[in-house]
């Protein structure tokens, strides 16, 4: 999976574990079964990726070695998550043509390609009985080495950025006056759609529009940059200062807030 989706890869939240070609899960039913495979751009040329059942979800692996988890929603559409800029994307099936659309791939259209040993189960065999691989098995096992260890560090990154959340709550205030508000929601959903989200969301559970603020002329500058929030359920916004920390989860008329990369305030 290149193009957009490849930029994300770096990004994804959470280690992905690389497991053996064609492990097929009974208990991903009919539905899933019909993922599980070797995808090839239906065009021809480079876009090709696997699908491989993962005890009752998936996992997606581009060319690249890049790997992404995956689940069926409740209509057997097979959604890829974890990938925080982007949100999810449907992958769909062609009921007429049996090709899988990707909207946000640079291949739009694949083609099933199953192999021979589909299907067969996967069996560990240690590095030093194993025969000697071929050039290409041997690149394909770096680039899943090399997704392994990017998946894991951004784990780790992760983890880091927590803390340091965690370490600035109760210890000082966030001004939103500081933050440039986005001229529109359609000019920002312009900005991200579909690049980096599918779906950008407009307003909160309670329907009162979100409010977005973003530096589009300093977006390097390290503070102040961007943020969301909502008013609550009152749908009147308490102020333009916060003081960084969690309230009461039965407090809902309470602002909920997010700035450069964590939740100001939010429900414990």
């Amino acid at each position: 999976m290149r193009g957009r989706v490849r930029s994300l890869c770096p990004w994804l939240l959470e280690a992905v574990a690389i497991v053996s070609l064609g492990v097929v899960c009974a208990a991903c039913g009919a539905k899933g079964s019909k993922y599980v495979g070797r995808w090839e751009c239906a065009a021809g040329g480079k876009g090709s990726f696997e699908i491989k059942a993962n005890n009752g979800a998936f996992l997606v692996t581009d060319e690249d070695g890049a790997t992404f988890p995956a689940a069926l929603d409740d209509k057997g559409t097979l959604v890829l998550s974890g990938i925080p800029m982007l949100g999810s994307m449907p992958l769909p099936i062609d009921a007429a043509s049996g090709e899988l659309i990707c909207s946000a791939c640079e291949c739009h259209r694949l083609t099933m390609k199953r192999t021979a040993d589909a299907g067969a189960p996967a069996t560990a065999v240690a590095a030093s009985s194993r025969p000697r691989s071929s050039d290409r098995d041997d690149a394909r096992a770096q680039r899943e080495t090399m997704a392994a260890i990017r998946n894991a560090g951004t784990a780790m990154f992760s983890w880091v950025t927590d803390q340091v959340g965690a370490a600035a709550a109760g210890q000082k205030t966030v001004d939103l006056a500081k933050f440039p508000p986005v001229s529109s929601f359609a000019a920002l959903k312009e900005l991200l759609v579909p690049k980096y989200i599918q779906q950008l969301p407009e307003r909160d559970g309670w329907g009162n529009p979100l409010e977005y603020r973003l530096d589009l002329k300093n977006p390097a500058a390290g503070s102040s940059v961007m943020s969301v929030r909502s008013p609550g359920r009152d749908g009147k916004f308490s102020g333009m200062t916060y003081v960084v920390g969690p309230f009461p989860r039965d407090d809902y008329d309470r602002d909920i807030v997010w700035a450069d990369g964590y939740f100001v305030q939010s429900p414990q």
